[in-house]
């Protein structure tokens, strides 16, 4: 959360009913010339990619654009790679040469005076809408078409080295997988995560592992209404033969003999204390060794299994 001190940021959920309403109300007139932002987020009757925004509209009415360079979005410790993706894009824009402005939601509130004109997104799902969007580091294409374009407003800055470093994961990205197609079929894939991360996975089983039109369900509302209904999962699980899942863990639950990537709270069993990205260059290898891992080691085990 990004602060300032003294002031403080308070959120006040419309989730329970109007009664809860009338007293955030209240609230806000109670504390009427107190330094607090209030934040009216839909709570259980929405989601947390609605109250994300809902909270950045209110943090940025605080902005100020006066920095060159470009801000980082889409952080938020909702996610379990926001640490990874902060550093990967921070080490990307570096190497470009590109100042970063504000990274949103991380830094402390006065570094909203400080924010620069663009903003580069690392998880499409929790969005700003700071500056002019300027592209996603989500994806090695994503990147390649976003960078020229960020580096072409600031003086000195270069993507030639980053660009040259995408060739280079690339290469190690088609080896790996073309080695594990050697000896297996492309993967039947269900993918129950973020619109975003969906997309970014399907984009990666279908363009390096030959898979065809990974099933996407996506947890979050965009063009298409997010899925979250346990049973109408299940059902939708159940209308294929998928060996690879890509989500939580309900969904391994209901797929327990597939190969599972867990990408999405809850991923019970497993611990993550690194700061793994899904963003940029490292990103993207590190989702290819998860799906890679994950078919690998699933045929393993049932190799291991008894015949019954």
């Amino acid at each position: 959360m990004i602060r300032r001190p003294p002031r403080s940021t308070l959120s006040s959920s419309s989730a329970a009913s109007d009664v809860y309403k009338r007293q955030g109300e209240d609230l806000a007139s109670e504390l009427d010339g107190l330094p607090v932002l209030m934040v009216d987020s839909p709570g259980f009757l929405g989601d947390a990619e609605a109250g994300f925004t809902l909270a950045a509209e209110a943090l940025l009415k605080e902005a100020e654009i006066t920095a060159k360079g470009v801000n980082i979005d889409g952080i938020c410790l909702l996610d379990p790679f926001w640490r990874g993706n902060m550093h990967e894009s921070k080490r990307i824009l570096a190497m470009a040469g590109i100042p970063v402005g504000v990274v949103l939601s991380h830094d402390r509130l006065p570094s909203l005076k400080n924010a620069a004109p663009m903003t580069l997104t690392t998880n499409p799902d929790y969005a700003s809408f700071l500056g002019r969007p300027g592209g996603s580091l989500l994806g090695l294409s994503s990147l390649i078409n976003t960078l020229p374009e960020a580096t072409d407003a600031i003086h000195g800055a270069d993507a030639d080295p980053v660009l040259e470093e995408c060739e280079r994961a690339e290469e190690m990205v088609i080896t790996a997988c073309e080695k594990y197609l050697r000896r297996n079929d492309p993967p039947v894939a269900a993918i129950c995560a973020q619109a975003g991360y969906a997309a970014f996975f399907a984009d990666l089983l279908v363009r390096y592992l030959g898979s065809d039109h990974p099933l996407i369900l996506p947890r979050n509302a965009t063009s298409t209404p997010g899925i979250t209904d346990y049973d109408q999962i299940r059902s939708r699980l159940h209308q294929d033969a998928y060996d690879l899942v890509i989500g939580s863990s309900y969904e391994t639950r209901i797929l327990p003999d597939a190969a599972f990537a867990g990408i999405t709270p809850p991923n019970r069993g497993h611990v993550m204390l690194g700061s793994r990205p899904l963003v940029g260059i490292e990103g993207t290898l590190h989702a290819v060794e998860l799906i890679l891992n994950a078919v690998m080691d699933q045929k393993k085990k049932s190799r291991q299994m008894p015949v019954k």
